[in-house]
């Protein structure tokens, strides 16, 4: 049986980053700095990536890209790339989430105790933000507790007030974290959450975080899905609470429910 391997990509946020795994090691990965000129640097950053690992783009046994949220425009860009890139070769794709991403990223930067919390947001500008709440599990695995949902402020501490945070260490990162902190109105209220609360800078998920979750994903779905059938994750303030409830009911395969902000 040939040993899986992965070529793994994120345009859903300013930065633009890859990684290559072989049998859950991440061997190489890189994240260029803020381009916002995604199409024209992902597939040569593909190829140095593999290149570094001692392997071609070719040789992946799957393709992993973000699908949201994030910028209309970058998402189309990682979507577009996994379906030329799978109709040259006929492999198949895993979506990822990325706030699931920022997730994974900030657990290897932060290396948390099992019980700590994770809250990832996305700027969406104007008081709002996309959010994914997760929770650190046994052996370091994490667990979705609320999300992807995006809406205002408040709607977003609402939910995180559903949650029995008070006496946990929560962990905060992505471009959204420290706007919501320091906000005149709501920042108070984001900092009380908690009794212990670590900032992360992280704007965007690392290389180390996409192929995290990217062997994770592999190891609940290791064939795949067709890259025609990866759709872009969109979400909206109304979808908010049905999305919530979802979240709790279904696993995260960030492929089947839906928003971006361009």
């Amino acid at each position: 049986m040939s040993v899986p391997e992965l070529i793994v990509f994120d345009t859903s946020l300013a930065r633009c980053t890859a990684a290559y795994v072989r049998d859950g090691v991440c061997l190489s990965g890189k994240s260029l700095p803020d381009l916002r000129r995604h199409s024209r640097h992902l597939l040569a950053l593909l190829h140095e990536t593999a290149a570094a690992a001692g392997r071609r783009v070719s040789d992946a046994t799957l393709l992993a890209t973000t699908v949201g949220p994030g910028s209309f425009t970058g998402i189309r860009v990682g979507l577009a790339t996994a379906l030329g890139l799978a109709a040259a070769s006929g492999r198949k794709a895993l979506p990822l989430g990325t706030l699931d991403a920022l997730a994974h990223s900030a657990s290897l930067a932060a290396a948390p105790a099992p019980g700590a919390y994770i809250l990832s947001l996305i700027d969406a500008r104007n008081r709002r933000a996309y959010l994914g709440l997760h929770r650190v599990a046994e052996g370091g695995r994490l667990e979705l507790l609320a999300g992807p949902v995006v809406d205002h402020y408040q709607v977003l501490l609402d939910v995180l007030g559903e949650q029995n945070l008070s006496d946990s260490h929560l962990i905060i990162c992505g471009d959204g974290a420290a706007a919501a902190l320091r906000d005149p109105e709501y920042g108070a209220a984001f900092a009380s959450l908690t009794k212990e609360q670590t900032l992360i800078d992280l704007s965007a998920p690392s290389p180390g975080g996409l192929a995290a979750l990217a062997w994770q994903r592999y190891l609940a779905t290791p064939s795949g899905v067709p890259a025609r059938e990866l759709r872009p994750l969109y979400l909206s303030p109304s979808g908010a609470v049905k999305a919530r409830r979802a979240s709790s009911a279904a696993p995260n395969t960030a492929s089947e429910r839906g928003a971006t902000n361009s």
